[in-house]
């Protein structure tokens, strides 16, 4: 027979188990409770300012300006507004329709605490500050999302961690330099070992720097061409030079020449009808080959800035970047016995 106090324990013992069950649905199971947008009243019209923060502790700032998405941490910087937007728009789709958990006890093991979150969107308006934390994966193309200053954890879609990246690369147009190989005629190459010069004719490339009886090596000049016309950056620096940047003292300067088709100028109607006295089987002008001009930029390569970045700065361009410290092994390494031909001894031969 039971007692009085084991009856008491069995009761206690019962409501824990109804309390616990009820946590349990509210913390660890989606729970449907309405359609509303997470953010009320949202427009990606009134904002002005995006800060992304990651799990690392890295930040990057993305402000508008006249009708466009700059970086303001290098002299304005033009910004990928189209994928800004894209952002925006999908965090103005977020529901409270799927709810996670209501009790801030899950929110570490979510990854959604003010402290703990793989990233930290900030969006900025005259208004005021709305701020989402994103957390673990809910499963595909799913995150955990929290809004600063409400406990409840949503299932949210359309928008993962990983798509809003605090790297700079991520938000930029990287070309720095960008021109046709084959367009390029000359090409002068300075670092710690010498001042090295090479020409194209018709046919192929000449290092002016050979001896008597030394063969230039061709095959140097891909990868030279390939690094000297494509350069990318990893990021904007700014647009005024600052002393750390080693540019007035440079390891490496590149001076690169080139040709492109002179531009013409637009004549009007009245060259429509230039042709009109051209007797037939005779050249016209757009039978000739078109003018062309050379142009030049000379590549500037300074100091390190970071264990893989260098500062660069192309004369034809406004901003000073950073690059990575693989795009100037290339350049570093060439002297003047890796620009030749091996000659290979000749056979010895043993008389009988």
């Amino acid at each position: 027979m039971l007692n009085r106090t084991n009856i008491i324990l069995i009761v206690l013992l019962v409501v824990q188990m109804i309390v616990g069950g009820g946590l349990a649905l509210t913390s660890n199971s989606t729970s449907v409770v309405s359609d509303d947008p997470l953010l009320a009243n949202f427009s990606s019209e009134r904002i002005i300012e995006v800060i992304i923060e990651d799990d690392l502790g890295k930040e990057i700032q993305l402000a508008l300006k006249d009708d466009g998405w700059i970086l303001p941490s290098a002299d304005d910087f033009p910004v990928n507004g189209t994928k800004v937007e894209d952002v925006l728009n999908n965090v103005g789709e977020f529901k409270t329709n799927r709810l996670i958990a209501t009790n801030p006890t899950s929110h570490a093991r979510l990854e959604v605490e003010e402290n703990n979150f793989r990233r930290k969107l900030t969006l900025v308006t005259n208004d005021g500050n709305e701020e989402i934390l994103f957390g673990t994966s809910g499963g595909v193309d799913t995150t955990h999302t929290r809004r600063v200053g409400d406990n409840n954890v949503y299932l949210t879609s359309g928008l993962n961690s990983w798509e809003i990246q605090t790297q700079v690369s991520s938000w930029i147009d990287s070309v720095y330099i960008d021109i046709e190989q084959d367009a390029v005629t000359r090409l002068i190459l300075t670092n710690a070992s010498g001042t090295y010069e090479f020409v194209r004719d018709e046919i192929d490339w000449t290092y002016l720097g050979l001896g008597e009886d030394e063969e230039f090596d061709t095959s140097k000049m891909s990868s030279l061409l390939r690094n000297a016309t494509n350069v990318r950056m990893t990021q904007p620096l700014g647009l005024e030079v600052q002393d750390d940047y080693g540019i007035d003292d440079p390891e490496i300067t590149i001076q690169v020449f080139y040709e492109e088709p002179a531009e013409t100028e637009d004549t009007g109607p009245e060259a429509d009808n230039s042709d009109k006295d051209v007797d037939e089987g005779e050249e016209t002008a757009e039978d000739e080959e078109s003018e062309m001009i050379e142009q030049n930029y000379t590549l500037t390569i300074g100091n390190s800035l970071d264990n893989d970045e260098y500062v660069i700065k192309a004369d034809n361009q406004d901003y000073y970047v950073l690059v990575r410290s693989s795009f100037l092994t290339t350049f570093r390494n060439i002297n003047h016995d890796e620009l030749l031909v091996v000659q290979e001894d000749d056979p010895v031969t043993e008389s009988g």
